[in-house]
């Protein structure tokens, strides 16, 4: 059965990004598939208020939840596919769809469900915990995860992009029939890669892709390769992301020009979209051990241990000395991508859950 699909986000279908690239891709999934596809994108709740009582907030946004009301009355939609909400429409806003009687899924991209710092990391102890938020004004409180599962519960799924986050998410005890593992895909169209002869070079090109702060790694990153540049290597290193950010259609460029993507993200990746855009660019990887990273990676890549320090100097110099292996790594990555992340493999995923919600009473 064809049906009206409100898509909402906080942030603007018109742009592209991780999130927002994923949700994009869904939503011509949907139109190819028949659907009617509206799109909402939902006004950011901002302030130092906000900031205060960010964690209640996340649970229930009173005046976001009045203009969601609003909206689904105007737009009447078969079902909603929520993205990002945050406390910017709230945990609540599945239980208000669920009494209004609309079907709603929603696809978690980070860990906000269980961590209001979104980052989860490893303890001392070696387990994994909540990485404390940024803000010491944040108000703590105590019963903001168990709330939120409560409502985001009333959901008829909820989507995670890893096989790590779902298993995150069932020990905080989400319902194993409710939260499914469904991994990004991308236009392989786009993020291709270009034919490059196989020889030793004078000059490494290392690439990081995200926010260069100290959790992604990019301290760890720099002074690896200023050691090995320091020990006669010539190794140069290209930062995309903060200020040095470029438009979404121009990464493949930098793929295609680096000889090795390196993320050595210190906390817990829900999946790594640099990773999977990269590989699909047939560019050599190398990640930290961390969340959903390695998952993505598979046998295509290189793995680092974040407590060793000197292992990732060790990894990026022997890939930097062997242009066979980031051959092989590259084309392994490809492949791998080809068969596990395309963006037509991650709709068929969403359509047939949008019909098994379409069949029910």
């Amino acid at each position: 059965m064809l049906m009206k699909i409100l898509i909402i986000g906080n942030f603007s279908f018109l742009e592209y990004g991780g999130a927002k690239t994923v949700a994009n891709y869904i939503i011509d999934g949907y139109k190819r598939a028949g659907h009617e596809a509206d799109v909402l994108s939902f006004p950011r709740t901002t302030g130092k208020i906000s900031r205060i009582f960010s964690q209640f907030l996340d649970v229930y946004n009173p005046a976001a939840l009045m203009f969601l009301k609003a909206e689904i009355k105007k737009r009447r939609p078969d079902a909603v596919h929520l993205h990002n909400i945050h406390k910017d429409l709230s945990a609540y806003s599945l239980k208000l769809l669920s009494k209004m009687k609309v079907p709603a899924i929603v696809t978690l991209h980070e860990s906000w469900a269980l961590c209001p710092g979104f980052n989860l990391e490893n303890g001392k102890d070696g387990k994994i915990r909540c990485r404390p938020p940024m803000s010491r004004y944040e108000i703590w409180f105590p019963l903001r995860n168990w709330l939120i599962r409560k409502f985001l519960s009333c959901a008829d799924y909820i989507f995670v992009p890893s096989e790590f986050s779902r298993q995150q998410m069932l020990s905080y005890s989400y319902s194993a029939e409710k939260v499914i593992k469904i991994y990004n895909g991308f236009d392989l169209n786009v993020f291709s890669p270009v034919q490059k002869p196989v020889i030793e070079k004078k000059e490494i090109k290392v690439l990081f892709v995200g926010r260069p702060t100290a959790k992604k790694g990019i301290n760890w990153l720099k002074d690896s390769i200023n050691d090995l540049n320091k020990e006669g290597l010539n190794i140069s290193l290209d930062i995309i992301g903060g200020e040095n950010s470029v438009s979404y259609d121009q990464l493949p460029y930098f793929y295609r020009e680096a000889d090795m993507l390196v993320q050595p993200s210190l906390v817990h990746e829900t999946f790594g979209n640099s990773v999977a855009e990269g590989m699909g660019c047939g560019l050599p990887v190398i990640v930290s051990d961390m969340g959903a990273m390695p998952e993505v990676l598979g046998n295509a890549g290189l793995v680092v241990n974040p407590s060793d320090r000197k292992s990732l100097k060790k990894v990026i110099l022997d890939l930097a000395l062997d242009a066979r292996k980031r051959d092989e790594l590259g084309k392994a990555g490809r492949e791998r991508t080809e068969k596990m992340f395309n963006k037509e493999k991650m709709c068929g995923e969403y359509l047939k859950y949008i019909e098994k919600i379409s069949q029910k009473d």
